[in-house]
């Protein structure tokens, strides 16, 4: 499994109107389940030029900055509201805008993924937050998760009806004094449970070693080059610790490895897998 800076796994069909100072925010997307309805609208728009106004989103050049507004509602009655503010650019907004049963307690969450920032060429911030009924007091309740720019993926990996949200570890982004683009983070898993989001990478060995493969296919690629090969051996490394065979991964990362700070690169990344909880404290 490959996974790629920023997946985009839906793309919104936005629809284009001339709309003046006066008119009324236009509805950008709907989504329904049931009695549960979401519908994300437009509030303003402030373009990378400065100019503010109602502008539709075909009309938009380069990067401008966004406010929403998500409204909730079952069965005609409005249980929750908010404002949010977001990035974009063209085909980004939502990335993702779900109504889905994401814990299996047979109730669906709302949840909207948005880029909410962006950084430089190689930095975006991609962030999904999941909104989850509370019957006792008739509203919704929010988790938020930040991907940065490396993204996710959902799929039902062990087909029991509740969907893993795969992605990366991103605490490794410029780990060791390397730059984001030379780090290979291992592979991270998690499932929505009870208003949380919870780490459960290591019940899914099958997709941990299909990483690991690809992540040693990727250091093969540029071991001639020291800061990539360290960055995707410290990704290599992690994803044995997963796998319990982290034994089998200091043997080929030191045989891998032979430049003069091998030394010292060993013991930075042994604080690093223990810092970011891969070797038990």
């Amino acid at each position: 499994m490959k996974l790629k800076s920023i997946i985009c796994l839906s793309t919104a069909v936005l629809t284009s109107a001339n709309l003046t100072a006066s008119a009324l925010p236009p509805s950008l997307i709907t989504r329904q389940s049931g009695k549960v309805k979401a519908e994300i609208s437009q509030l303003k728009v402030v373009q990378n030029n400065g100019k503010e106004g109602w502008s539709a989103f075909e009309e938009i050049s380069g990067l401008a900055e966004v406010t929403l507004r998500l409204e909730i509602n079952r069965g005609g009655k409005i249980n929750f509201t908010k404002t949010l503010s977001a990035m974009y650019r063209s085909g980004d907004l939502p990335r993702e805008f779900r109504i889905i049963d994401l814990d299996g307690d047979k109730e669906p969450e709302v949840f909207v993924t948005l880029l909410s920032e962006i950084g430089s060429a190689t930095h975006a911030n991609l962030s999904t937050s999941i909104y989850k009924y509370q019957p006792q007091k008739s509203t919704y309740s929010e988790t938020d998760i930040s991907w940065e720019n490396f993204g996710y993926e959902i799929k039902d990996l062990d087909k029991n009806g509740i969907p893993e949200f795969i992605s990366v570890d991103n605490r490794f982004k410029e780990s060791l004094g390397l730059c984001t683009i030379c780090v290979s983070p291992p592979i991270r898993i998690w499932q929505y449970r009870k208003g949380q989001m919870v780490d459960v990478t290591r019940r899914y060995p099958k997709a941990i070693r299909s990483n690991a493969y690809t992540i040693w296919r990727e250091y093969e690629q540029v071991r001639s080059n020291k800061q990539h090969a360290k960055g995707k051996l410290a990704g290599y490394l992690a994803t044995k610790y997963l796998l319990n065979e982290s034994e089998d991964g200091w043997r080929r990362i030191k045989q891998a490895y032979q430049e003069s700070d091998r030394t010292s690169f060993f013991n930075d990344l042994r604080a690093l897998l223990r810092e970011k909880g891969y070797i038990p404290k």
